[in-house]
């Protein structure tokens, strides 16, 4: 890497070589003997510190390796929407998604008849300390839960509605292209165009917004279904739920209340100001009387140097050891185990994300507070 400029796509070979490969058929068979494991633990529920750790390790060990599955499977097919077999996996992950779905379900509807038992634990617990919030997550989730036939089949049904609808919007976003240059018929998906808009040129950023609107344009009546079909889901679901509108719904999921909210909105809007200052010199600085929407991203002044790809992963490294050395060995280890994927291509899901391995991610201690205990309105992302 350090001899040549390659963009590098990444190696998920140490979390499974393949989909056909042992450790990934094993685990997911692994979800049916987890799920068990669980339902022995909550079906002879007590009250007491070592049951309701087991309770939260089985669970654990459960979500972890299906999280872990749903990761590998959707990091597959994000970098290449047209890659049958990772559609394939998940599918065949969302199926074991149902015993995951399950047996939280089962869980929480244990631990609901005994919550002020429970809440008299936790109070003289040194034990469930460090699980207190966990704990009252999976209790106040029981008033949000319809009952474990309509919450497997609502499951059921956001595999092949909502989340089906979400995999079409990011087919359609990655493949769909549009003719850039009529001499050499070269071709620019919207993820391309999009980065255009960083060009320092002006002609170029603004050719590459009317495109990416013509493109979208072509797209809008199967865009717009996705759109529905995932909003709809949500709006429907909410009110089966007990939640008063779907916001409420989103921020028991983000984990803030609705005066959080409020106190964020008012500080972007109280800051409108400030970026109307900040748009209105750099359009001074550019040379333009106002900033276009192509214009927001335009770099300003004259760019003297370029970054190898090895030379910016040294300088992203060193800046993040600089500012804490345990950040600054997770990113090496990043670039060192090959898990960035940084090509603009064709079939890749436009935009940036991090995710997940927990059970195959090096993580020593199973039973860990970063585990992610969601809404059951959104499911695994």
């Amino acid at each position: 890497m350090a001899k040549t400029n390659r963009i590098p796509r990444w190696d998920l070979n140490s979390i499974y070589t393949s989909l056909e490969s042992e450790e990934y058929r094993r685990d997911l068979d692994q979800v049916d003997l987890l799920y068990h494991l669980l339902k022995k633990e909550v079906d002879a529920f007590s009250v007491n510190e070592d049951h309701i750790l087991r309770v939260l390790d089985a669970y654990g060990n459960l979500s972890d390796v299906h999280e872990t599955l749903d990761a590998y499977v959707h990091a597959l097919m994000t970098v290449d929407t047209t890659d049958g077999e990772a559609v394939q996996g998940i599918h065949d992950v969302a199926r074991k998604g149902l015993l995951v779905k399950k047996g939280r379900t089962e869980m929480v509807l244990a631990l609901a008849p005994w919550e002020s038992e429970i809440e008299s634990l936790l109070s003289q617990s040194d034990v469930l300390e460090p699980y207190i919030y966990t704990i009252r997550e999976l209790l106040k989730d029981a008033s949000h839960l319809m009952t474990p036939g309509e919450e497997e089949i609502a499951y059921a049904l956001q595999t092949t509605g909502a989340d089906a609808f979400a995999r079409m919007h990011e087919v359609i976003t990655s493949t769909s292209s549009i003719l850039w240059e009529i001499e050499t018929g070269e071709r620019k998906t919207l993820t391309e165009l999009r980065a255009l808009a960083f060009s320092p040129r002006r002609d170029i950023r603004k050719r590459a917004y009317q495109k990416e609107l013509e493109l979208l344009e072509q797209q809008a009546l199967p865009l717009s279904f996705c759109l529905n079909g995932i909003k709809g889901s949500a709006l429907t679901l909410y009110k089966k739920r007990n939640y008063s509108d779907a916001v409420s719904c989103a921020l028991d999921a983000s984990r803030i209340t609705r005066e959080v909210l409020d106190a964020l909105i008012s500080s972007i809007e109280e800051s409108l100001p400030l970026f109307n200052r900040y748009f209105k010199a750099k359009a001074a600085a550019l040379g333009l009387e106002s900033l276009s929407f192509y214009d927001l991203f335009a770099p300003l002044g004259v760019q003297e140097k370029s970054y190898s790809f090895a030379e910016a992963k040294e300088l992203i490294i060193s800046s993040l050891e600089a500012f804490h050395p345990a950040m600054g060995s997770s990113a090496r280890g990043a670039f060192r185990t090959g898990w960035i994927d940084a090509e603009i291509r064709e079939g890749k899901v436009g935009g940036a994300y991090c995710t997940f391995f927990p059970s195959r991610g090096g993580i020593e201690n199973p039973l860990q507070l970063r585990r992610k205990l969601r809404c059951p309105l959104y499911g695994s992302p």
